[in-house]
């Protein structure tokens, strides 16, 4: 009886293996993972950063998805590819500073975005704090 309670736990402890390096290699690359979606149901948001300013608490939200930038420096660019999960509208929101001090920035990306057709989407905040925005959808 021993060998079968022994075969039973490393049977149980391989799984547990398993289960923590598949969390953490999700935790790990996720834009990796991203990066592998096919290209036909990707939805692209590129953000620039025009302002003499950081953008910093960066949001783009709607459609299923809750996508977090840390920061963008002046003059820099981020770039962020996911499926839309679900219909909705697609909006960006980051915090800047502006000659009043600092300032809430907000704007709605894409109205109606869809998860069975890809899309591309331009977010600039140009050098007065001004949201600018440019979508595309696929067919």
């Amino acid at each position: 009886m021993k060998p079968m309670y022994f075969i039973a736990g490393v049977i149980i402890v391989g799984l547990l293996l398993a289960i923590v390096t598949l969390d953490r290699f999700s935790e790990i690359v996720p834009e990796t993972v991203s990066n592998a979606l096919p290209p036909d149901n990707r939805y692209t948001v590129t953000i620039h950063n025009d302002s003499p300013h950081p953008l910093t608490d960066i949001r783009i939200f709607g459609g299923g998805r809750d996508e977090h930038i840390l920061a963008i420096e002046p003059g820099d660019t981020a770039e962020r590819s996911f499926l839309i999960a679900e219909d909705g509208k697609l909006e960006f929101t980051a915090r800047g500073d502006s000659i009043n001090g600092p300032t809430h920035l907000d704007k709605v990306i894409d109205e109606h975005v869809t998860h069975d057709r890809e899309g591309r989407a331009s977010v600039t905040v140009d050098q007065d704090g001004d949201v600018n925005a440019f979508s595309e959808r696929g067919n």
